[in-house]
């Protein structure tokens, strides 16, 4: 496989386009041990292509049609990079639809399909190899210690480590020796993963990122660095590209590719968990403005009422200090005596609502907070449904529906809002973060292997 900088589209420790093929394109998306999603109706490309730009046309639809078939996000279990017919299993895309999508002739298209079985291509399906090229997602995060993903070409995430992050801060040197010990440990269980095979390592900040820099009021220790090039160098890793981004933003990229049959194009997508974040969806891509900041919830007093002082803009009553996890923890810690400083796992707080009337309220005055905070957003942006996501979103979220709801309709202009909970839990982010890899570098990669 050739090594190399997968060209001007991927250089190492930058953002980049997120097009590097022509536009058009199948969007379908299946998945593993699932019932067929509807068959949706299929685009056409509006460009005629040239000779060479017929190839790339070519890659794209096969690209796209393979890309995230695969629900193992959930699941502990260790997976094999590529079972043996994978891919000829789950492809459904015939050369006619093939060529009927990239604007091609059958002949072309059957053409470039005989040419790329010998580098890209399954056997015996229009479906990219598993084995072609890998992906690795790092997410560094605020009341969790950093996590890493192993993806193979097609989205599928193999591995996740380690199977369950500690709790509590770290500095940022502290998480990014974390995340060289924990991709190093990936690739000794995988052999196979060369470093000339890495398509590229994603990164997921815990806050806004413009530059590749985390930025806003939260960034603290994490203000200024390059956490992609610090990385980088730590591996020694000169000719693999490095890409950062909003842990939010990647959580809200995760949810709608991989959950694309069942998640709106368009929402506004809240991260709730160690943080109180959001992201705004438009046509299935997270928006994320001018500087980097479209989405962030502002420090606003959400209940006057509540005396507990934000650390950042030190209000009384601010959303900031009423609805993220830490504070809840703290909450019920103090009121059974216990040590405030350890904190409880979102999956302990769920659990504890449904039995303790008094973590159920606390919960749900979180909940009606969120709610009326981003109701104007919802005004404002006006997305076909809001997706309550983050570790302690989407557990909470089927005994908060209704608070929810309540909440935020009544509090915006519009009569109806769809609402939803988020369907990745604790793993959206470093899920997206392969994600962010696999859209912005694979097709360039894809094709220098491919040779077009």
């Amino acid at each position: 496989m050739p090594g190399g900088k997968p060209s001007a589209y991927a250089r190492p420790g930058t953002r980049s386009s997120r097009q590097a093929f022509p536009t058009g394109g199948l969007t379908t998306v299946q998945q593993q041990n699932r019932a067929p999603l509807p068959s949706k109706k299929l685009t056409l490309t509006t460009e005629i292509p040239t000779r060479k730009d017929g190839a790339s046309h070519f890659l794209q639809v096969v690209y796209r049609n393979g890309l995230y078939l695969h629900g193992d996000l959930l699941g502990d279990q260790e997976l094999s990079l590529a079972d043996e017919g994978e891919e000829e299993r789950l492809s459904r895309l015939t050369q006619v639809d093939a060529a009927r999508l990239a604007g091609l002739s059958r002949p072309s298209v059957a053409n470039y399909a005989q040419r790329m079985r010998r580098t890209v291509l399954s056997r015996n399906a229009l479906a990219i190899r598993g084995t072609t090229g890998y992906a690795i997602g790092v997410d560094f995060g605020v009341t969790h210690r950093t996590r890493v993903a192993l993806s193979n070409a097609n989205g599928k995430i193999v591995r996740v480590l380690p199977k369950e992050a500690k709790l509590g801060p770290q500095t940022p040197s502290e998480a990014l020796e974390a995340a060289r010990r924990e991709i190093l440990s990936l690739l000794k269980q995988y052999p196979e993963v060369t470093e000339s095979e890495l398509i590229g390592v994603g990164i997921g900040l815990p806050g806004p990122v413009k530059d590749g820099r985390l930025i806003g009021p939260e960034a603290r220790l994490w203000r200024g660095r390059d956490v992609a090039a610090e990385l980088q160098e730590m591996l020694g890793w000169e000719d693999v590209s490095f890409v950062t981004e909003s842990d939010t933003y990647l959580s809200a990229l995760a949810e709608t590719l991989w959950e694309g049959g069942k998640v709106a194009k368009n929402n506004l997508y809240i991260k709730w968990s160690g943080g109180l974040r959001a992201a705004i969806v438009i046509q299935g891509e997270p928006y994320i403005g001018h500087s980097g900041t479209a989405g962030e919830l502002p420090h606003i007093v959400a209940d006057p009422d509540r005396s507990e002082r934000c650390e950042v803009c030190e209000q009384p009553g601010c959303l900031h200090a009423i609805a993220p996890l830490p504070v809840i923890s703290g909450r019920i810690a103090r009121r059974e005596g216990g040590p405030t400083k350890e904190l409880l796992r979102a999956s302990q707080i769920v659990a504890r609502a449904q039995d303790d009337r008094s973590t159920m309220a606390e919960l749900e005055t979180a909940a009606r907070a969120i709610g009326r905070a981003i109701a104007p957003m919802v005004d404002a942006v006006d997305p076909e449904a809001v997706i309550i996501g983050g570790a302690l979103g989407t557990r909470a979220f089927p005994l908060l529906s209704d608070a929810f709801e309540m909440a935020i309709k009544n509090n915006m202009a519009r009569s109806q809002i769809k609402v939803t909970g988020g369907l990745l839990g604790h793993r959206t982010a470093v899920s997206g973060a392969v994600a962010l890899v696999l859209e912005r570098f694979a097709p360039a990669y894809l094709r220098r292997v491919a040779g077009i």
